[in-house]
């Protein structure tokens, strides 16, 4: 494995110093892609799509600007969302050490106490985690009234929430998108929600300014589902092609510096 790092880190490196930008926004997904062989490394664990089907469970950083893939570890199937993540951000940032990382987004199987407490304290990064609709935050959304309008068919709201285990509160930011106006909005229907199927809602956790400039891109960002379309270029042209060979990382640092021969 440190050999592997050895050798695809630098040459990772070597894509991303050649971009001709210097402010980075980093995406991060976690994604399941099922297996219908007997591939190295694929497990049966959570597969929302194919319940019981072995799979991979990739990590993925993608650089926003410019749709690179900035580093990927192929995983086991049976691998939660947050495994190794840490890790992972770690060799993902010390592959951007010479670019400004403004902020980090990522998906809500990014979002857990550990890992924001990591962002704030260790990476001192800006950040927007997408948010599950779990009871407790659809109740925080119920009771607010004033919605922003941004866009028509988007509205935003915002809270301050504490979970039992946080030591403090963060900004929670809720989205509404009316699926009269915008017919292929995603998001989840809420049954207390009047008039009835009217609108679609989501939710990120974030450090920024109530509002700001950034969070209006996010908001944009998470309705034209960014994070999925660039995953789903990975797993249609490369990821799929690959397995994972025992205790190393090789196939996955293959899969990113081929994905980016193949989009640059």
């Amino acid at each position: 494995m440190e050999a592997n790092t050895e050798v695809f880190v630098p040459l990772q490196k070597w894509f991303v110093d050649n971009l001709k930008i210097k402010n980075v926004t980093l995406d991060f997904d976690s994604s399941v892609m099922t297996r219908y062989g007997g591939q190295e490394g694929s497990k049966v664990g959570y597969n929302p799509n194919k319940p019981g089907r072995s799979s991979h469970h990739p990590l993925m950083a993608f650089i926003a600007e410019t749709r690179m893939v900035a580093n990927a570890w192929l995983r086991p199937g049976n691998t939660a969302a947050l495994s190794n993540a840490k890790a992972f951000i770690d060799e993902t940032f010390e592959i951007l050490k010479d670019k400004k990382i403004g902020l980090v987004r990522a998906d809500s199987g990014f979002y857990a106490h550990d890992f924001l407490n990591y962002l704030e304290q260790e990476k001192k990064t800006s950040y927007i985690i997408a948010v599950k609709m779990y009871p407790n935050i659809k109740q925080e959304v119920r009771s607010k009234k004033e919605w922003t309008k941004l866009i028509d068919g988007i509205e935003v709201t915002e809270f301050e929430y504490r979970s039992h285990d946080w030591k403090h509160p963060r900004r929670m930011v809720a989205v509404r998108k009316n699926i009269e106006i915008l017919t292929k909005a995603t998001g989840k229907l809420l049954l207390f929600d009047e008039p009835v199927g009217k609108y679609r809602y989501t939710s990120s956790c974030s450090d920024l300014s109530p509002i700001s400039g950034r969070l209006k891109l996010w908001i944009k960002y998470r309705t034209e589902s960014m994070v999925l379309y660039n995953s789903r270029i990975v797993k249609s042209t490369v990821l799929r092609n690959f397995s994972l060979e025992a205790r190393s990382r090789t196939p996955s640092k293959c899969m990113a510096i081929a994905t980016n021969c193949c989009t640059v």
